[in-house]
Formats: structure tokens, sequence, C-alpha cells
């Protein structure tokens, strides 16, 4: 409801993981799509997978734990059909798109990004094609943190494999969700 009111102010909504809490009950995916339905109508609603719409053990995801409460990411697959690249699919979860001068990138914090998965050659290859000229802007997102001031989780997203590449191609943001509060830092560099 209170997001609503700017809806004649934006050009986009990204949510970055954890959309309904849903965990497996079909009627809080119902509240959840009637609570967004004005915002979908009029813009561009790009989501990313969080913990709580794919994480199952033997779902695919890195952490094999119950969060999704058997979902394993096929209900907001379904309703959020997301741009992918050839040879990749909605299972994956991670894509890329342009809004205006933005370059925006989602990964699936999810999915591991391990040195030599798809997941990071993929973020390298689109990060490495991005021409400034067009979209002098790179916004990266994913929904676990790289860094999080709130404790050393266990659960932190491969801070040796991405942010190399977040420095290599220059992204002017990085946005995370995960942890429920909002935190702005200075530039970060291994860890610190």
């Amino acid at each position: 409801v209170h997001a609503a009111k700017f809806v004649n102010n934006s050009d986009l909504v990204v949510h970055i993981g954890d959309l309904s809490y849903a965990t497996g009950y079909e009627s809080e995916w119902s509240l959840f799509m009637d609570q967004i339905t004005n915002m979908a109508a009029h813009l561009p609603n790009m989501t990313g997978q969080g913990n709580h719409e794919r994480d199952f053990p033997d779902s695919g995801d890195m952490w094999g734990v119950y969060d999704s409460g058997g979902e394993c990411g096929i209900p907001t697959q379904t309703r959020f059909n997301m741009p992918v690249d050839r040879g990749y699919s909605q299972d994956d979860g991670w894509y890329s798109f342009d809004q205006g001068p933005i370059h925006f990138v989602m990964m699936n914090t999810e999915m591991s990004c391990d040195a030599g998965t798809r997941q990071i050659a993929w973020i390298e290859n689109d990060l490495s094609r991005v021409d400034r000229t067009i979209t002098p802007w790179v916004v990266f997102m994913g929904h676990r943190q790289m860094y999080s001031t709130y404790n050393p989780e266990p659960d932190q997203v491969c801070p040796d494999t991405l942010e190399p590449l977040l420095l290599k191609y220059k992204v002017d943001l990085a946005l995370w969700g995960h942890i429920h509060y909002a935190l702005l830092t200075c530039p970060v560099y291994q860890g610190k």
C-alpha cells in the first residue's frame, strides 16, 4: 500500500528476493499478488529469487535448507518470467536487462557462484559486454549479501569470486536483500 503511491513517479520495480514469504501456502501468494496489482499493472516488476522462494533440499540450491516450504522456485518462476540468455533458463534465476541509461544484473544467490560455476561465468560474460556509451551505469543485485555488519554470517555470497568482477567491470551500485534492515556503506573491498 505504501509503495503504490510512488507508481506515477517510478519507471521500474526491482524486488530482490523473499517476495511473498508464502513458503508453500498458495493463499500467501494470492495476498501478495493482490497487494502488488496496482504497481505491476503499470511498471515492469523485475524479481530475484531469495531463500524463501528457492531453498529446499535437492532443489538445486546450494544451501540445502527448508526455507521455501517446498516451493523450490516454481511459483516465483511461473508468476515472474524474467529475461534469460540463450543456454540458460528461468530455473537458473540470473539475468540482466537495460532500463534507460542503466544496465541491471540480477544474480541468483541461492545457486553457487564459486569459481568455475555457470553463474560466475555468465556474470563475467555479461559485465564484459556492457557498452558504457549506451548504459553508463551498472547496478548489480542479489538476495543474500556479500558483506554485512549484522554479523559475519556463513551465508555471505562469494566475495572471493564475485567482488573482483564487480571491481574489474566498475559496477556502480550493488543492492542486496536478506538481512531485514537498511545499510548504506562507503566502498568496501576485501571486507574493509
